[in-house]
Formats: structure tokens, C-alpha cells, sequence
């Protein structure tokens, strides 16, 4: 009787412990067991090993589509029937205190551009067909642009308000080594409108 008692005990205990390490799977393609806290995975440094986006621009009726692929450090941005190839490196560094900074490097020829973005970060409590810190808030409160077109160049500073500038990345796969997002951001002005769709995967 003892050892009946003994192995339900055990059974009860082993489906408890399943039910919650699987409650750390938010994501679609997150692994099934992870020890680490979401919060300590999503920490650290990440950058862009793949990326995919298609933004759709309407003005005044007028309606154009552009592509950017991104394949390693390579970038292939396709708009108007004109190809450019050049060079890339993305990170994006998530730290414990809610704080981010990221760096776009992008280099065509006769063309170079450095974005530096700083800002908070939270997750999503969840709600509109999304789980409990399956998307994460970027509030970019910064930015510093410098660019080079010939042996000409530029820095412009921009300074947001909070909440004036925010992405919602939504979090496809979180694991120890491997961040995948997408996210559908949307830009009206006058009769400007537009769309941007973006698939991106991040390396530790």
C-alpha cells in the first residue's frame, strides 16, 4: 500500500514539474523545457542573422513596395525595379533593468549609415490573441544617425518622447541562443500611408 501511495506521489509530482517548465513556452517554436526564466533568455546581445520585410507605401494613390533580405551580413533591398547590395550588422542588446540599445551598420556604395537606438523595453501581458510575454514593447527614446553619401556627411540626433516611437515585436521562438520576431508596423501621414512587415532572426 505504502508503494502504491509512493508511486502516485511521484506521478503527481513528475506531471506538476511537465505543466511547469511547458508554462515557459510562450512562443510557437519555443523549446518545450527551459530552466531559465523568459526574462534571463531574452537577455543580452543579439544579432541579425536573417531578416525579411516588405513595406508597402501608399502616397496619394500611388502605391510602391520595396523588399530587404537580409542573409548574414549580407543586405538585398529590392524597390522599384532597382537591386542594391551591400553589407549589414544589427544588434540589439536587452538588458534586466527594462533599458535597450541597438546598432544598425549598413554600407552600399557610395553610401554608409550608423543608427544608434536606445530606449525601454517590457513585455506584453498578453490579450488581442497574444499569451502572457509572447511580445515584447521597444520604446525608443533616442536615436543618432550617421550617414556618408560620397565624402559627405551627416549626424542627426533624435529625441522622443516615451511612447512616441514604439515597436511591438511579437516572439515566434525564444531559446538560449536564438531570438525569432515579427512585427507589422504601420505609418500615416496626410496622404501618405504605409505598411511594414518584417520577419527577423537573432543570434547569441
Amino acid at each position: 500500500m505504502k508503494k502504491i501511495f509512493l508511486f502516485s506521489a511521484m506521478a503527481v509530482l513528475m506531471m506538476s514539474s511537465v505543466v511547469t517548465l511547458n508554462s515557459c513556452k510562450k512562443g510557437a517554436d519555443d523549446p518545450s523545457i527551459s530552466l531559465r526564466s523568459r526574462t534571463s533568455r531574452l537577455a543580452g546581445k543579439w544579432t541579425i542573422s536573417t531578416g525579411n520585410t516588405t513595406t508597402t507605401n501608399n502616397n496619394g494613390g500611388s502605391t510602391s513596395t520595396s523588399t530587404t533580405t537580409i542573409a548574414g551580413t549580407t543586405e538585398t533591398i529590392v524597390a522599384n525595379n532597382n537591386t542594391s547590395i551591400g553589407t549589414v550588422e544589427y544588434t540589439i542588446e536587452f538588458l534586466k533593468d527594462g533599458t535597450y540599445t541597438s546598432v544598425m551598420n549598413e554600407t552600399f556604395t557610395g553610401y554608409s549609415s550608423k543608427v544608434t537606438s536606445n530606449g525601454t523595453w517590457n513585455f506584453v501581458a498578453g490579450g488581442n490573441d497574444l499569451n502572457n510575454k509572447e511580445a515584447v514593447i521597444l520604446n525608443q527614446l533616442q536615436s543618432t544617425d550617421v550617414t556618408t553619401i560620397g565624402s559627405s556627411s551627416s549626424t542627426t540626433v533624435t529625441s522622443t518622447p516615451k511612447s512616441s516611437s514604439v515597436s511591438i515585436w511579437k516572439i515566434t521562438r525564444l531559446a538560449n541562443k536564438e531570438l525569432v520576431v515579427t512585427s507589422d508596423d504601420s505609418y500615416s501621414s496626410g496622404s501618405n500611408n504605409s505598411t511594414t512587415t518584417s520577419t527577423m532572426t537573432f543570434v547569441q
